[in-house]
């Protein structure tokens, strides 16, 4: 729903100047980016330009919030308001606002390593520059619980969604148990890893009794479950 906010200019002089109708464009245009930024977030401006603007024909002049769209990915957002002059419509005027959008985040205090899961201390909420984010960052902790870089990430980094994946459970050597389901039963034979996996990943594994390799999917407890024989490449 747009907001509507009413700037009443009124002079002594018999007109309101286009400078002095520009620069009260451009000071409401960075109140109303700010405005639109959900907190705990703020907006930060660093350049406020309205287009140009016609000198009103009365003293009587109010600017009416149309729409406001932004900050985008780059913080940059655009602001369109009615210009009403002496009570009657006289046209719109446009401003364009640059800046930044700050706000706790949870940041790596540590390099993090593709797949282990982020050990505790190894991040802490700062105030961050959230401006070039591709998703909303990650405020607390709890939202890393079983989540793992999907990449390398360098110190400094601000987390989001799209930069984890399941943390990684089986790695490669480790020990484990091989499950065959078949309906009304379970066996259960011990084997070796033979890869990296996070919950859902499909990796080999040797079985310690017959030597054979099988695939298997990895379960959240470090088991696989056997989905069939895999091929030896890789071993």
């Amino acid at each position: 729903m747009t907001r509507s906010i009413l700037l009443a200019l009124v002079l002594a002089a018999p007109s309101v100047r286009a400078e002095d109708l520009v620069a009260r464009v451009e000071r409401l245009a960075v109140g109303e980016v700010a405005a639109a930024v959900k907190t705990p977030d703020r907006f930060e401006a660093i350049t406020s330009h309205a287009d140009s603007v016609d000198a009103a024909t009365s003293s009587d002049v109010r600017l009416e919030t149309l729409e406001v769209v932004g900050p985008n990915p780059f913080g940059v957002a655009s602001v369109r308001f009615r210009v009403v002059d002496g009570g009657k419509a006289a046209g719109e005027a446009r401003a364009t606002v640059r800046g930044v959008v700050r706000g706790p985040a949870l940041v790596a205090k540590e390099a993090l390593d593709r797949g282990v899961a982020i050990p505790d201390g190894a991040v802490e909420v700062r105030d961050s520059d959230l401006t070039r984010l591709d998703s909303a960052p990650l405020r607390d902790a709890s939202e890393l619980q079983g989540k793992a870089p999907a990449r390398t990430l360098g110190a400094g980094r601000v987390l989001t969604q799209d930069l984890l994946a399941p943390a990684r459970v089986v790695r490669r050597g480790d020990p484990l148990d091989l499950k065959v389901v078949r309906p009304g039963m379970t066996a259960i034979a011990r084997g070796i890893a033979r890869g990296d996996g996070a919950p859902g990943d499909r990796i080999p594994a040797e079985n310690l009794v017959t030597g054979k390799l099988v695939l298997g999917e990895v379960q959240a407890d470090g088991s696989l479950i056997v989905l069939g024989p895999a091929s030896r490449r890789g071993r």
